[in-house]
C-alpha cells in the first residue's frame, strides 16, 4: 500500500461504485460493509482532510499483505488509478509512483504521486509523499487478524492526512473522499477474494 492507495483516496469515478461492487459479488469474499470518515480542517497553510476507514476480510494479513503490495498491478483493480508501479526497493522501503484521475461534475483533475512506502510486513505499511499534485500527504495501512460473526479474517484499517495541491470544491469534497477511499478499501477487498 502502500499502494497507490493514497492516491486512490482522492481517485473518484463515477461508475466505480458499481464496479467494486460487482467485483466483490464475483469474488464471493465474505467482508462487512466499509466504514469512512472525512474531516475537512482549515489550516494557514490550506485545506488538509483527514481520512479513517476500515472494513474486515475473511483472508489471512498475509494474503492482504500480497494484494497492498502488488504495487505493478494496482491501477489493474483500483478504480481511477491508471498507473501505478515500483520504481525502486531497499529492503523494507519501496518507491511507487502512482497516476490518477479525480472527477466531480464536468471537471477533471489529473493526478500524479511519488510516495515512499515503509513496510512492516503483513501487519503495516507507512506512506509518506516524495513529490506530486499534494502539498501534503501521508498515510497508515494497519494489518491484524481478527475475527467477525464467527468467522476468522483480517482487519483492514486505513487513515490518511492529504493537503492537495489543487483546487476541490469545498461541498463535494469531503463526499467525494469518503465516496473514493470506500471504493478503493473494497476494490482491495475484491481483489482478495479473487486471489483466494
Amino acid at each position: 500500500m502502500t499502494r497507490p492507495l493514497l492516491l486512490v483516496l482522492l481517485l473518484s469515478a463515477i461508475v466505480a461504485p458499481t464496479v467494486a461492487r460487482e467485483a466483490m459479488e464475483r469474488a464471493s469474499v465474505r467482508s462487512e460493509p466499509i466504514t469512512a470518515s472525512v474531516r475537512r480542517i482549515h489550516r494557514e497553510s490550506g485545506i488538509v482532510y483527514e481520512i479513517q476507514t476500515s472494513g474486515f476480510v475473511q483472508a489471512t494479513p498475509q494474503q492482504v499483505w500480497k494484494v497492498l503490495t502488488d504495487y505493478d498491478r494496482m491501477h489493474e483493480f483500483v478504480p481511477n488509478l491508471k498507473l501505478s508501479r515500483l520504481l525502486s526497493r531497499n529492503g523494507a522501503e519501496v518507491v511507487v509512483e502512482e497516476r490518477g484521475s479525480l472527477g466531480f461534475l464536468f471537471l477533471t483533475q489529473d493526478v500524479r504521486l511519488v510516495v515512499k512506502v515503509l513496510e512492516t510486513p503483513f501487519s503495516a505499511i507507512d506512506i509518506t509523499l516524495v513529490e506530486g499534485d499534494m502539498k501534503q500527504y501521508s498515510s497508515h495501512w494497519d494489518i491484524a487478524p481478527a475475527t467477525q460473526n464467527g468467522a476468522s479474517g483480517t482487519r483492514i484499517a486505513y487513515s490518511g492526512s492529504m493537503m492537495p495541491n489543487f483546487f476541490v470544491p469545498p461541498f463535494f469534497g469531503t463526499v467525494l473522499i469518503r465516496r473514493d477511499v470506500k471504493n478503493m478499501v473494497d476494490a482491495v477487498i475484491a481483489e482478495i477474494g479473487k486471489n483466494l
